[in-house]
């Protein structure tokens, strides 16, 4: 076998494994985790030794399961998007259906969005201001770029209440625009592609389609970056909610999958001897399910 497609089960927004078994209506995080089962080792260039470079280029499966089990849970997700690179800002929410409620507001944001420094610091202030104003951690807030690595805006996910439309929040001036990128609603077709949350490594070719069976077409492709070696890495996440007692296994399967969209590729090595190809076979590919039990 040369790659691993693992279904794992993680507590919330951890890597730390479930204990089983787990209660009817609890949450836990369904991931896709691939491996590059190949071993280390070198090749001769031109004279010189180099590393045969290890990694999961591209990983795609279907994940089955039974959806009267469990099911995909949806969190809420507003985009920033801005008109100049710095500035500041407030953010306004409006409580739904109190009419007599007051708007509330978060404190005066400053945002420089010139240098990858500045934005992940502009991010934690906006997450710490919007947590503040709602109290507790009820947001996460991370940068999102163009597949050219410019810098787009921000993803504000609420994480504190899953399946919940939030109110649109507000800007206080038109140089920031704020958009519903993920409405929080698991009625909401288009809402499910965006339910998933994706590995850094894996930014590109992004996919998830509802199907009777699970979830199907599941995976991305890397940054060009290079290989993560012959570490257990995670492509993709999404968080579930068990719906009955019983088990429930969540397999990988490649069945009916669109080649070449939805190929196995690892990093190649042409030079090597013999010559080590990207693409992967599905035979070559080992499929380890999760079993789940709830109570």
């Amino acid at each position: 076998m040369k790659v691993l497609y693992q279904a794992a089960c993680y507590a919330p927004n951890t890597t730390a494994q479930l204990v089983l078994p787990i209660a009817k209506g609890a949450s836990f995080d369904l991931a896709l985790v691939t491996q590059d089962l190949r071993p280390p080792g070198t090749y001769d260039f031109m004279g010189s030794t180099r590393n045969l470079m290890r990694g999961v280029f591209a990983a795609y499966c279907n994940i089955l399961f039974d959806k009267t089990m469990a099911r995909v849970q949806v969190a809420e997700v507003q985009t920033l998007t801005f008109h100049k690179t710095q500035g500041t800002f407030r953010l306004v929410f409006t409580q739904p259906n109190k009419p007599n409620k007051l708007p509330k507001s978060t404190s005066t944001l400053a945002y420089n969005n010139a240098t990858q420094a500045s934005v992940v610091l502009t991010a934690t202030q906006i997450a710490r201001a919007l947590n503040t104003l709602f109290g507790g951690n009820v947001v996460t807030v991370v940068p999102w770029y163009t597949p050219y690595t410019y810098f787009g805006g921000y993803n504000i996910r609420f994480t504190g209440a899953y399946d919940v439309d939030e109110p649109l929040l507000n800007s206080s001036t038109a140089d920031v625009v704020v958009s519903e990128l993920v409405k929080g609603d698991p009625n909401f077709a288009p809402s499910f592609l965006g339910s998933f949350m994706f590995g850094p490594k894996y930014p590109n070719g992004r996919q998830a389609v509802n199907t009777p069976q699970g979830i199907g077409r599941l995976g991305a492709f890397n940054d060009l970056s290079g290989g993560s070696g012959v570490r257990p890495v995670e492509v993709v996440r999404v968080r579930m909610l068990a719906l009955q007692a019983g088990t429930v296994a969540f397999k990988p399967d490649l069945a009916g999958l669109a080649y070449p969209n939805d190929d196995c590729l690892v990093y190649g090595n042409w030079a090597a001897t013999p010559p080590e190809y990207s693409n992967v076979d599905p035979s070559e590919v080992q499929l380890t399910p999760f079993p789940l039990t709830i109570q």
